[in-house]
């Protein structure tokens, strides 16, 4: 087993030997991001998804954890949430991507396709609370060229605190020409 080390890294590629490959078929992508001071419910944007006018699909997994990052409440409540898109298209015509719904347990059943919170949290003794959302924009692009949409994340406090948002998007493709994914970072 091996270990790669991918902070400072703009991307790791898995089952490929070249790191350009990403959007090549049958190519794994994990991209890091990281975004310090983000303001208390304003959806930021982690990265842009890159769709070329092409038929391919692709599975895009977000790995996310909020923390409060302000002086007075560093690091006293982080949350973890897991996101799952699946992204598809036809030459010629626009892209779609949704958000893919998730029930886990009877107390945090989530059906709604265009929002998702799927995590845990961590808080210290008397420390403020985290929710998460995240949000896909609308398709960007004209049918017949590139298409892009941005993944938005959201933490909301139960005290108006500014968080940093971090983690990583794993990026499956299926099709040669693939879809890409570029942090915001």
């Amino acid at each position: 087993m091996s270990h790669t080390n991918i902070l400072g890294a703009t991307k790791v590629n898995v089952g490929t030997a070249n790191p350009a490959d990403q959007g090549n078929a049958l190519t794994l992508t994990v991209v890091p991001f990281y975004k310090a001071a983000c303001a208390d419910t304003v959806a930021t944007a982690i990265g842009t998804v890159t769709v070329p006018n092409v038929g391919t699909s692709a599975l895009i997994r977000a790995n996310i954890i909020n923390v409060f990052d302000g002086a007075s409440h560093l690091q006293e409540s982080a949350r973890a949430t897991v996101v799952m898109i699946v992204v598809v298209r036809q030459a010629g015509a626009n892209a779609v991507a949704a958000i893919i719904p998730f029930e886990f347990s009877a107390t945090n059943a989530v059906t709604n396709v265009n929002q998702l919170v799927m995590g845990t949290i961590a808080t210290t003794a008397a420390g403020a609370t985290l929710t998460t959302a995240v949000t896909l924009q609308a398709i960007q692009g004209a049918v017949g060229v590139t298409n892009t949409f941005t993944i938005l994340v959201a933490a909301t406090g139960s005290a108006a605190y500014t968080t940093l948002c971090a983690g990583w998007v794993e990026l499956f493709n299926t099709g040669v020409g693939g879809v890409t994914f570029a942090s915001a970072t």
